[in-house]
């Protein structure tokens, strides 16, 4: 079987309407904004095959994979990387930032789809460890889709406001006998940002 090309494939991202479409272009042009910053978007195939993803997700996702594969109903290992990384992890896009690579969910949903999304994200948070993307999950909710300056500038300041926040959590338990309380670790555990 040909491998799919995601804008030839008819396996496309469970797009609600063309602002939720045209939003993973849009957050790449965000991104592209603020590369002299040392953020930038990774592709997926630099961080892994697509047979080392399934054999992984073989073992550690194996009810996932099982999912995915029934509903899409092709072989997997036909599909383009980045489709597979969204059917099956549920990103739409990497970034790289200060030395962390941050999977990134980008919607236009309303309050429930974000909150589903991080919960996603969060469970399958361990698995993206395991395969090199050691970044915090990032959902991404662009409520007025637009590629300016000054929305990649309050992207980049949402985010380190965040990341700052979580290291500070992070530093006060570290060492501590006491466990984070689960509602403020799943806090700190993934991020929802508002462009």
């Amino acid at each position: 079987m040909e491998t799919l090309k995601r804008s030839e494939s008819y396996i496309n991202p469970n797009y609600i309407n063309e602002n939720s479409m045209m939003s993973e272009l849009i957050f790449n042009e965000l991104i592209d904004h603020l590369k002299d910053l040392d953020v930038k978007v990774i592709i997926p195939d630099d961080i892994i095959s697509i047979e080392a993803l399934l054999d992984q997700a073989e073992n550690d996702i194996p009810q996932r994979l099982s999912l995915i594969q029934e509903k899409i109903n092709l072989d997997l290992r036909d599909l383009p990387i980045d489709i597979l990384f969204d059917k099956l992890l549920g990103i739409d896009s990497l970034i790289s930032f200060k030395g962390n690579i941050h999977p990134c969910d980008i919607t236009t949903g309303q309050a429930t789809v974000v909150k589903n999304k991080r919960q996603k994200m969060q469970e399958l948070s361990p698995f993206y460890s395991t395969i090199g993307i050691k970044g915090v999950p990032l959902v991404i909710k662009l409520i007025k889709p637009n590629s300016s300056i000054d929305t990649s500038l309050n992207f980049l300041q949402q985010l380190e406001e965040f990341l700052y926040i979580r290291e500070e959590v992070l530093s006060r338990y570290e060492g501590n006998k006491v466990d984070i309380p689960k509602k403020t670790l799943s806090y700190i555990s993934s991020a929802a940002i508002r462009l």
